[in-house]
């Protein structure tokens, strides 16, 4: 039988759509492998890619050469293909491929394709994840620009409404004023209050909440009570009775009844000091005082950590005004405990037999179950003044034995020191720390071991910090910026 020109060129025709239809079945995968966890570091299918790296803005891909791969592709999100600048790194047998300009915490698809010159395709395909960015995100309090000059706030507190006070200075038409300033838990303008500031006794040192809602602002010769709304209920300076003596205080403590109490130091000239504890009533009265031994120069003390204790007797804890050179001398640390009507419970000092540090920094201390403290410093070598600046962990237990632990920190700097320090539920203690390049963020446990600490180089000092419920760290800067960052997040120049 003889075929008919038309019928053996259909017949060709067909065979050839057959063979094409059949070749891509072969080379090509029916179905694309299985997609790869995004936290994992290496991509699968007919060959293997491995993740280098992954920052915030970029993917770095790695492979061996497939057998007969003539060139490579790299699919991203099965819409954006990449081919060119694929090649083998000089001198090492694999491919590498760096992509760029991605955005931070987002999932990828990645499909690398190795492909024949006669067309057949091998497949490696799996997600992946960017990091997120270091910065979350950046507020700034904004003041009048044409009213308030040269704002910087020095403290700030959580208050129970879920908003922040912030306390700073700033010059108002040419007059130094102190800025009261009550933020919501948006971050937003609540309230504004402005306060004469005429000298340093007026300074605002520690600041405090009371039960109610209203807070203690204490100043260097006395203390001031304002409601929820700033406005001013009483103002006292505290003229101790028993002494001309100059008294300064360093440290504010509210308590469940409105009543307060501060804690300072009377300084003579010697130069000697002892310190002062005086109970205020609700009215800002003196209802005791305390006053401590004289100490010379060699082993004086400041008291300037204070906590109400879980048995309601007050805690205070102080460093040595000893710097180990100019004034040589044994007094490290100090811990005095009173209970609520004015009785003196103990007065310990520990030397430098007990602690061999010059201690120079104490604003934490932390009462603890079994009538025992945890009290967290700023210290050196005796030897080096504080040149050999470290971080102490200090236990007190209920027989007023001691043991402690050194730490070192660094966000590329010198000269640590332990701003800020909360107690956190599960029993560690979350530090803001500065040294003289940027900030770090710790949590240490009770032992004094480090869980985790994560340094910014070059950053700005902080005055408040809290973790929020994203486990992000959110701290409040003296320029009045509050910069919300991710501990696990990446920097890097997109």
């Amino acid at each position: 039988m003889r075929l008919s020109y038309y019928y053996i060129t259909y017949l060709f025709f067909v065979i050839l759509i057959f063979s094409a239809c059949e070749k891509e079945e072969v080379f090509v995968s029916a179905k694309e492998p299985v997609i790869a966890n995004p936290d994992e570091s290496f991509i699968t299918g007919d060959f293997t890619v491995e993740i280098l790296s992954r920052t915030d803005h970029d993917i770095f891909l790695k492979w061996y050469p497939v057998a007969n791969a003539d060139k490579y592709e790299i699919l991203v999100n099965d819409t954006m293909t990449v081919s060119e600048n694929i090649v083998k790194e000089n001198n090492n047998n694999y491919y590498s491929f760096r992509l760029t300009n991605l955005e931070p915490d987002t999932d990828y698809k990645l499909s690398i394709r190795a492909i024949s010159k006669d067309l057949n395709i091998k497949l490696a395909s799996g997600t992946t994840r960017t990091h997120k960015e270091t910065i979350a995100n950046v507020l700034n309090v904004i003041l009048d620009k044409y009213k308030y000059d040269r704002v910087g706030f020095g403290h700030c507190i959580p208050v129970q409404d879920k908003g922040y006070l912030l306390i700073g200075n700033a010059f108002v038409f040419g007059k130094q004023k102190i800025i009261l300033l009550k933020l919501d838990s948006d971050y937003n303008i609540s309230w504004l209050k402005e306060k004469d500031n005429t000298d340093e006794g007026t300074a605002v040192i520690d600041v405090k909440e009371f039960s109610n809602g209203s807070f203690l602002l204490m100043h260097s010769k006395g203390a001031t009570q304002i409601d929820k709304e700033g406005n001013q209920i009483w103002s006292k300076e505290i003229k101790e009775s028993n002494s001309k003596e100059d008294l300064l205080f360093n440290k504010c403590l509210t308590l469940p009844d409105g009543c307060s109490v501060l804690v300072g130091s009377l300084f003579s000239y010697g130069p000697t000091n002892r310190y002062y504890i005086t109970k205020l009533s609700k009215e800002g009265n003196v209802l005791w005082e305390i006053y401590g031994p004289s100490r010379t120069y060699t082993d004086m003390y400041i008291l300037t950590a204070m906590k109400l204790s879980p048995n309601n007797n007050i805690v205070i804890a102080g460093a040595t005004w000893n710097d180990g050179m100019a004034y040589q001398g044994s007094a490290t640390l100090a811990l005095v405990e009173c209970d609520l009507d004015g009785n003196l419970i103990s007065d310990i000092t520990y030397d430098i037999e007990k602690i061999p540090y010059y201690i120079f920094d104490i604003n934490n201390i932390f009462p603890v179950e079994n009538n025992s403290f945890y009290i967290l410093g700023t210290a050196s070598d005796y030897s080096s003044t504080r040149r050999n600046t470290i971080t102490l962990t200090i236990k007190i237990d209920n027989n007023r034995g001691l043991w402690y632990r050194e730490n070192s920190f660094s966000a590329g700097g010198y000269f640590p020191k332990i701003n800020l320090a909360t107690l956190n539920d599960d029993g560690t203690f979350f530090c803001m720390i500065h040294d003289d390049r940027g900030i770090i963020f710790a949590d240490i446990r009770s032992n004094g071991e480090i869980s985790n600490s994560v340094g910014y180089y070059n950053y700005p000092s902080g005055i408040f910090a809290i973790r929020n419920k994203e486990n992000q760290i959110v701290y409040f800067t003296s320029d009045g910026r509050i910069i919300t960052l991710n501990p696990d997040g990446y920097s890097s120049s997109k």
